[in-house]
């Protein structure tokens, strides 16, 4: 008995080791063909994580660095969603500006560049965790009349 508690034991602790080593990262595939590649890396002079973005198109190939992820906190766990109507890439991370709390943050892409991005969740003492994306483009409006009308809205 002892010894199948400690294979089982040593088995989760190997597994918690690979997958801490993996990166945190996420893959969207447009429309065209166009794939985008969101992952946490640590920058160049190791002074902390940001977020790079990688561009594949064919045989096209680039990458840009999300300005605000240069700034000081851990980042975490990107998330990517598109809306094919305005050709806009949104990219979703989580930050961790202290131990003691986290904020989600999103910012937009398009035609190579970045809008500033905007904290939809700050809270202190809030840990935040297995963020989840949606994009809808279309919203029931009420009528006057108490029917419901699709319009077009973005909406994330």
């Amino acid at each position: 008995m002892k010894r199948t508690v400690l294979a089982c034991a040593l088995l989760f602790a190997a597994l918690s080791l690979h997958a801490a080593e993996a990166p945190e990262r996420d893959v969207l595939l447009i429309p065209d063909g166009t794939v985008y590649t969101a992952e946490v890396r640590q920058g160049e002079d190791g002074s902390g994580s940001l977020i790079a973005l990688n561009i594949q198109r064919g045989t096209y190939s680039s990458q840009t660095i999300l300005p605000e992820s240069k700034n000081f906190g851990m980042k975490s766990t990107p998330a990517l969603a598109y809306d094919a109507e305005s050709q806009t890439l949104f990219v979703f991370w989580l930050r961790m500006p202290n131990m003691m709390s986290s904020e989600l943050l999103v910012s937009s892409f398009h035609d190579g560049k970045w809008t500033a991005p905007v904290s939809i969740d700050n809270k202190p003492f809030t840990f935040r965790f297995n963020l989840r994306i949606a994009v809808r483009q279309r919203v029931a409006q009420p009528q006057s009349d108490g029917t419901f009308k699709d319009v077009h809205s973005l909406v994330i």
